[in-house]
């Protein structure tokens, strides 16, 4: 028991004796530890999103403005999976929906050629706000 003892006090100064102090009293934990990598954007939705938004497109929902939003989501979404949906959109009898659909086409990163196809129909549409929004999207594209 005695040698457990003394073996503990002798490990116990071992440890004090091998820390230091710094000379000024403050404590510098380096600055290696507080540099970050620079923040990296990344699309956190999958093909499944897009697929499963533009089904609930395809429902027909009688609402003008259901329609919208989930064109508006699809096109939030910004996979190229979306693209098939949005051309259907394109084609919609609303113009609110068409313009929305426009919109969302110009946020896809790589879309296919068939969807910059079918904006470029859009910019001879009758109505004013949805050529304004294929200009735009085509202009981003």
């Amino acid at each position: 028991m005695r040698k457990m003892l003394v073996a503990i006090l002798v490990l116990a100064s071992v440890a004090t004796a091998q820390t230091t102090q710094p000379a000024d009293g403050k404590l510098d934990f380096g600055a290696e530890a507080l540099v970050f990598p620079p923040a990296q954007v990344v699309n956190g939705h999958g093909p499944r999103t897009a697929q499963l938004l533009g089904e609930a497109y395809r429902r027909n929902e009688p609402l003008e403005w259901r329609r919208v939003r989930l064109i508006a989501d699809l096109g939030q979404v910004a996979r190229s999976e979306g693209a098939p949906f949005l051309m259907d959109a394109m084609k919609d009898p609303s113009p609110a929906v068409r313009a929305e659909a426009a919109r969302s086409a110009g946020m896809i990163a790589e879309p296919p050629p068939s969807l910059l196809a079918q904006l470029e129909n859009l910019l001879g549409d009758q109505n004013a706000s949805v050529r304004r929004e294929a200009v735009l999207s085509a202009a981003t594209l």
